[in-house]
């Protein structure tokens, strides 16, 4: 499993955006993965960023908390970055992938809030896409379905 893992990820800057979701994705590829070496960029564990290597098939992981609205007591306002802003930033063509974990955030919150930040993340990946044409993006939305969580059930997108 471990080779399939680094065939499919060798050659690529992986960009995961979103909350602990992404971030659980992150921790289980560093887990699973013994040659995915963590870099301490000094930063706040649960907002990020994080960051991993694999030298030998030229592999960077990265993980980042999305920006606004988030659920935690405690997080440094510096660590929060647009993803509309860091998706600005990127330019690496065939060899980026972007994945963005959005929704769980947002389930407490009116759908058109939701709507409205999708719609600026839509026009900032497609900005994306026109300048980097061969950049993959994945978008993984909220899990909506019956769960015993507050913020699901008692939210709007029930």
């Amino acid at each position: 499993m471990v080779d399939s893992i680094l065939d499919c990820l060798a050659g690529h800057v992986i960009h995961l955006m979103g909350d602990s979701t992404l971030r659980q994705w992150w921790e289980y590829l560093h887990d699973t993965v013994p040659s995915l070496k963590p870099m301490d960029l000094h930063a706040t564990y649960q907002t990020g960023p994080l960051m991993a290597v694999e030298t030998t098939r030229n592999i960077v992981l990265h993980w980042r908390f999305h920006s606004w609205p988030l659920r935690s007591l405690r997080t440094p306002v510096a660590s929060l970055h647009s993803v509309v802003r860091e998706l600005g930033d990127l330019a690496r063509g065939r060899h980026t992938v972007v994945v963005l974990g959005l929704g769980a955030h947002f389930t407490t919150f009116l759908p058109s809030i939701f709507v409205r930040g999708l719609a600026q993340i839509q026009a900032a990946v497609a900005a994306l896409l026109a300048r980097e044409p061969l950049t993959l993006v994945v978008i993984k939305l909220a899990n909506t379905c019956t769960s015993p969580c507050m913020a699901v059930t008692g939210s709007p997108f029930r």
